[in-house]
């Protein structure tokens, strides 16, 4: 099954790894600079151009990586900070359904990305699920 996160916590990298080790197709978006973050300081890091269609690549400037199984795409942190580049972000996220469809989108962290990833799921009719940590509202 191919499924689609979005955040940049650690408890996203547990969930995405352990999805992986099922058997299961991950996309993770996440910040940038979130990258080293993580990904333990980046080891093991492969760039892959090849896991996003190309329309999804010119709708947002992004870097691709293959880590632990899991499809990277990291999107520049202007991105996620900027209201008015959501929609880059939100039309990035319907060409990758359309081109490599995603059986649930889920979303976590702070909530202007959350209502993105839940707002763009149920644009595309594609169940979703929304994961808050502890510290956060």
């Amino acid at each position: 099954m191919r499924l689609c996160v979005i955040g940049n916590s650690l408890e996203v990298r547990h969930c995405a790894v352990a999805l992986v080790q099922q058997g299961h197709e991950v996309y993770w978006l996440l910040p940038s600079d979130a990258l080293q973050m993580v990904c333990n300081g980046a080891a093991g890091l492969q760039v892959a151009s090849d896991i996003l269609p190309a329309t999804c690549r010119s709708v947002v400037p992004v870097q691709t990586y293959h880590w632990e199984g899991i499809r990277l795409v990291c999107v520049p942190q202007e991105c996620w900070q900027r209201s008015d580049l959501h929609t880059r972000l939100f039309t990035c996220l319907c060409l990758l359904q359309r081109d490599l469809p995603c059986a649930v989108f889920h979303a976590w962290g702070p909530l202007p990305i959350a209502y993105l990833k839940v707002y763009t799921a149920r644009f595309l009719g594609v169940p979703v699920v929304v994961s808050s940590l502890s510290a956060e509202p």
